[in-house]
């Protein structure tokens, strides 16, 4: 990760920057899950500076093949008819869909 960090050259937020050794790993592994996973639930503009922020990060987090087992499998609501993004067995509002 250290190497990721060197390449970047920068980091995702000032909180981060502040605590490089604690907090840049768990700043960074949010957005990479968001942009991974959930793209379609952020931003045009915050998935650009994802992108152009910490791409090495990325590819770091990408590289460790981490067992995301069940998000593979999560069944969410799309879009969610109460306004709630579920993970569930079955959604709460008797709807439901596969996202891969």
């Amino acid at each position: 990760m250290i190497n990721a960090q060197i390449l970047d050259a920068t980091f995702i937020s000032q909180y981060a920057m502040d605590n490089p050794t604690r907090e840049d790993v768990a700043e960074s592994f949010l957005l990479y899950y968001a942009y991974q996973y959930r793209a379609d639930r952020i931003s045009e503009n915050t998935l650009e500076t994802i992108l152009s922020t910490i791409p090495n990060r990325l590819q770091y987090f990408e590289q460790q093949e981490f067992d995301n087992h069940p998000q593979d499998r999560w069944n969410v609501c799309e879009p969610c008819p109460i306004g709630r993004f579920c993970i569930a067995i079955v959604c709460p509002a008797g709807e439901m869909n596969t996202v891969e």
